[in-house]
């Protein structure tokens, strides 16, 4: 069963005033853009700099333990003075606790500096295929999916890092405590 022409014409002129109706503001459309570059900025460089602390944090803890351990060495003590694990029970429970913390802290830091993904970029000119053929309304609805997409995967990337690194500190802060403690006031 053919459509009628006159009925397929008529869609098309629907059609085509629906796009005229909700032609998107192009002034509109380039102030989005420049506010999700300007937040694209942000969240890069937060990100980078999330990474350089979890790095510092890990390589902080291995000199806090290379610090408690520096004696370990000593053939002269005993294995128990080496490595300064306390006579009483609640000594020991207090020492394996704190390690244990310590570990934890380290482990999570460790998963966290871990890459889990690529950096999503935005889309550019030269990404695009057929650029010319687009208008100008329909290359900035493009870039700014693009960029919006682009801002969901990357929040997803900087959140994982930020859970790991929010989750390592207060066990490191209180292993940390403990085992200072033990080491230096028993």
């Amino acid at each position: 069963m053919a459509v009628p022409k006159r009925i397929t014409e008529l869609i098309k002129e629907i059609e085509a005033h629906y796009k005229e109706s909700v032609a998107p503001d192009k002034k509109a459309l380039k102030l989005y853009i420049k506010e999700q570059q300007r937040y694209h900025d942000e969240l890069t460089s937060s990100y980078g700099e999330l990474r350089t602390k979890i790095q510092a944090y890990i390589g902080a803890i291995l000199a806090f333990l290379a610090f408690l351990y520096a004696g370990a060495l000593d053939a002269h003590k005993t294995t128990l003075q080496r490595l300064f694990i306390p006579d009483a029970l609640y000594g020991k429970i207090f020492y394996f606790f704190g390690l244990f913390l310590i570990f934890y802290g380290l482990g999570k830091l460790v998963h966290g500096s871990r890459p889990k993904g690529v950096w999503t970029v935005a889309l550019q000119s030269k990404d695009v295929k057929n650029v010319e053929r687009m208008s100008e309304a329909e290359y900035l609805i493009n870039l700014k999916d693009s960029y919006e997409d682009a801002r969901r995967d990357n929040i997803r990337q900087y959140n994982t890092k930020a859970d790991s690194f929010r989750d390592a500190f207060y066990p490191l802060l209180l292993g940390a405590i403990i085992m200072i403690v033990l080491r230096y006031f028993q």
